[in-house]
């Protein structure tokens, strides 16, 4: 199971957009986990870096300044909880 909240940034523009390549990047890395062959906590930080990566190619190609912030979980067959956070979402 996973879960990601991500927020746009107050008074910035392309927050939207920002939140939204958040959670396109967390649903594809997702859809591709392999629980048996890849960590949670990588899965996670991936996520993190590539949507950073998007988002400054959204910033340069659509001239607008998008931050979002961004939390997120996997909780395991296991029962084991990985976490992570960037930007003000904790």
């Amino acid at each position: 199971v996973m879960g990601i909240v991500a927020d746009g940034m107050g008074g910035k523009s392309g927050g939207r957009k920002a939140a939204d390549q958040v959670i396109l990047t967390a649903r594809q890395l997702f859809e591709r986990f392999s629980p048996e062959d890849e960590s949670p906590a990588e899965l996670l930080s991936q996520i993190v870096s590539e949507s950073h990566l998007m988002i400054k190619l959204t910033a340069i190609s659509a001239e607008e300044e998008p931050h979002s912030t961004v939390a997120g979980f996997v909780v395991t067959s296991d029962r084991c909880a990985h976490w992570i956070h960037s930007g003000d979402s904790r």
